[in-house]
């Protein structure tokens, strides 16, 4: 397996980054699909998604058995004229990557293979899969009594605590395999909120009703844009802001859904070049979500596999905002059975779209919505 870090890539000409900016591409498709289908469907108040995670524990699920289908759709998930060789490369690359960005922020990605019978993987794939995809691989008795203890311990000691409990006692007894992708993400802003500077304030939630929140402030310049729509501004992590925040302020006749619309049409990926340094007054609430979702459905109708190979594909995610950092984790599992002079104000006191970005790779870790807060 070989691995090309991006910093040493000539922009435009190496072969190596092209495909990993078209799977970038790709996944950003992805990302804002599905996104837009989840909100648009669940009942959940506030949703947060981490694709990539999502789409790595796919790739190793490939590398494992090559049985497992995916790309049945006219928009695929993954190019589909790469080898599952070139394509594993390739999500190594953005692994290595990720996990060697120098920015002082905290990202550790972890995979795991629990088993009842030793799975008949190729000696090279299992051990690319644990140096390129620090990936275990674990036999476990699904049907003793401790089986899910220990699987929820990993999954609490690879997301920092954040996430636990992925699974339930008793497990499936036609269980004989598992599954799982954990990413944990510790970002500390590059530009801090003053804690003297969080005052209460008002944000309106989807149905309009007002409720009294913490707002933290701050008044610099920052990257920003808007148009007649919506209001977009960067928030860096980090000394070198390798990875950053987009905060999605739609207008109150567009809404979450109407910008999600917008962004899957193309204005995402536009939108980059339009950012530019202007000095924002910006009034950002605290905030924290919790999601969990069962992603069998929605990736059938999609076209992205054909699910009923699995038992179940679940996924759960956390995220925490405050005036130093963000923190946020994902799980996927799956389980196997048979400029102006002028501040510019930007007040986020109603419904809005975030996501985090690499921004060396342009590939987004997590995205989410919030339409409500706790008072």
């Amino acid at each position: 397996m070989e691995v090309y870090p991006l910093e040493n890539q000539t922009n435009g000409v190496d072969k190596t980054e092209q495909t990993i900016r078209m799977i970038v591409e790709m996944n950003t498709r992805f990302s804002l699909g599905l996104f837009k289908q989840l909100h648009e469907e669940s009942t959940a108040t506030n949703i947060v998604i981490c694709s990539f995670s999502i789409s790595t524990a796919l790739i190793i699920l490939k590398n494992v058995d090559p049985d497992f289908k995916f790309n049945v759709t006219s928009d695929p998930l993954f190019p589909e004229n790469l080898t599952v060789d070139e394509l594993t490369d390739y999500y190594a690359t953005l692994l290595y990557n990720l996990r060697h960005a120098d920015t002082g922020d905290d990202l550790f990605i972890a995979n795991s293979i629990w088993f009842n019978q030793q799975p008949d993987i190729p000696e090279k794939v299992t051990n690319d899969l644990k140096e390129y995809f620090n990936c275990e691989f674990t036999k476990i008795d699904f049907t003793q009594k401790g089986a899910a203890d220990t699987i929820n311990s990993w999954v609490r000691l690879k997301t920092q605590g954040r996430i636990s409990d992925v699974v339930l006692a008793p497990l499936m007894p036609e269980m004989y395999s598992m599954m799982i992708n954990a990413l944990y993400f510790n970002g500390i802003w590059k530009y801090e909120f003053k804690e003297t500077a969080t005052k209460p304030g008002i944000f309106y939630s989807s149905d309009g009703r007002g409720k009294e929140v913490s707002m933290m402030n701050q008044s610099r310049g920052l990257r920003y844009f808007e148009d007649e729509d919506y209001q977009v501004v960067e928030l860096p992590y980090g000394e070198r802001g390798d990875f950053i925040m987009l905060i999605f302020l739609p207008s109150k006749q567009l809404g979450i859904n109407g910008l999600l619309t917008r962004l899957c049409k193309g204005d995402y990926q536009a939108l980059r070049s339009r950012l530019t340094y202007v000095n924002v007054s910006l009034t950002l609430p605290r905030f924290g979500a919790r999601y969990q979702v069962a992603l069998n459905p929605l990736l059938e109708r999609m076209g992205i596999m054909s699910v009923p190979f699995f038992s179940s594909i679940m996924y759960k995610a956390v995220i925490d905002v405050n005036e130093t950092s963000t923190v946020a984790a994902a799980v996927t599992y799956i389980n196997r059975a048979k400029s102006f002079n002028l501040f510019v104000p930007m007040k986020v006191d109603r419904p809005f779209f975030f996501t985090i970005i690499d921004k060396l790779a342009d590939l987004i870790l997590f995205m989410g919505a919030i339409n409500d807060l706790e008072g």
